[in-house]
């Protein structure tokens, strides 16, 4: 056990400089106990997440207030869909909850603001955000409409029109605003890095979030350890050609 915990902590946090490593293995062979994939798999899964996102600030200001705008929509929309199940029949808590999500969903489409704050148009940065701006404008209209929506839903909730103001809507909605933030993720990066960080963000990063959230189990991650173990080793090497040139 020791053997393959190792092999797994080792196998994600792998650093290539210039170079893609391939680690050929045989998934079945492997398992993992929950004890173990908790107390050690899990965090090196977050710090990777973590330092993703601290490399990013640095790149950009305005990606803290990006990845905090992604991280309350995708836990706004966990508890719709839970309010969803809970609620169907009017119920004075749940009219009370959708009070509590107005105002996170407030505070979201505050933070579309921010992501292109004063800071991002300091010098190092202005370029980027200036092609960025069309992008985050209209997030933050779009998400302005979504938040209509949930209004709409406490206003007639109980009553005769709830039907016409159903939260599968909004969440479907929601799924759709989220992709399409991700695909608008690059904009904030010059242009030579923007391949690299898209491709790591969809293939590795995505993937491990979802891990992280248990959303995917233990036996995915073994499943795809070779699969994310390229995708890691082509950003480092991409990312190094980048800064080479």
């Amino acid at each position: 056990m020791t053997r393959l915990f190792a092999f797994i902590v080792f196998f994600l946090s792998l650093q290539v400089n210039g170079q893609t490593v391939y680690y050929h293995y045989h998934n079945k062979k492997l398992k993992l106990r929950p004890r173990n994939y908790r107390a050690y798999v899990l965090p090196q899964l977050n710090s990777l997440d973590f330092q993703f996102k601290n490399l990013l600030q640095k790149l950009h200001p305005g990606y803290k207030y990006w990845f905090y705008a992604l991280e309350e929509i995708n836990s706004l929309k966990g508890q719709l869909i839970k309010w969803d199940n809970d609620c169907y029949r009017p119920k004075e808590q749940c009219f009370k909850q959708l009070s509590v999500f107005i105002k996170k969903a407030r505070q979201i489409e505050n933070s579309f603001q921010d992501v292109l704050n004063q800071s991002s148009f300091d010098a190092p940065y202005i370029d980027y955000s200036l092609r960025a701006l069309p992008h985050f404008r209209r997030s933050y209209l779009v998400w302005g409409g979504l938040v209509h929506q949930l209004e709409l839903i406490e206003i007639y909730y109980g009553g005769p029109l709830a039907k016409k103001h159903q939260t599968d809507q909004l969440i479907q909605d929601i799924n759709s605003f989220i992709f399409d933030e991700q695909l608008a993720f690059p904009l904030l990066l010059p242009y030579k890095h923007q391949k690299a960080f898209e491709l790591v963000f969809l293939g590795f990063i995505n993937p491990v979030k979802k891990i992280i959230k248990g959303e995917r189990s233990p036996s995915y991650l073994l499943n795809q350890l070779e699969s994310l173990n390229r995708e890691w080793n082509i950003f480092h090497m991409r990312t190094t050609k980048s800064v080479d040139r």
